[in-house]
């Protein structure tokens, strides 16, 4: 992919995942269309993923379209399989709404 250097945002959730300091967590990370959000959580999810021997459901991306889910999987997959671990992209066109009254 040509990588050289990180975008802002990718620095920011490094140091809070995999960087000096960081650990393991849940995290919602929020900018702007093309400032590097992807990579930003896609590399640090491959890097834990790959050093662990359990094969089960280690990671899970929410995203609100399934244009997004769709672009988000193909970067996210390309990254899993140079480590060899499985992806898939779910994705829905229905909505299903609980009426409680």
């Amino acid at each position: 992919m040509g990588i050289s250097s990180l975008f802002p945002v990718q620095v920011a959730v490094w140091h809070e995942t995999i960087g000096p300091g960081g650990f393991e967590r849940d995290i919602c990370v929020n900018s702007p269309t093309g400032s590097g959000k992807t990579l930003s959580y896609a590399l640090p999810i491959v890097q834990i993923l790959a050093s662990r021997p359990v094969r089960c459901l280690r990671a899970l991306v929410v995203l609100p379209t399934r244009d997004l889910a769709l672009q988000v999987g193909s970067h996210l997959c390309f990254f899993v399989y140079i480590a060899s671990i499985w992806c898939t992209v779910l994705k829905s066109s229905v909505f299903t709404f609980l009426s409680l009254g």
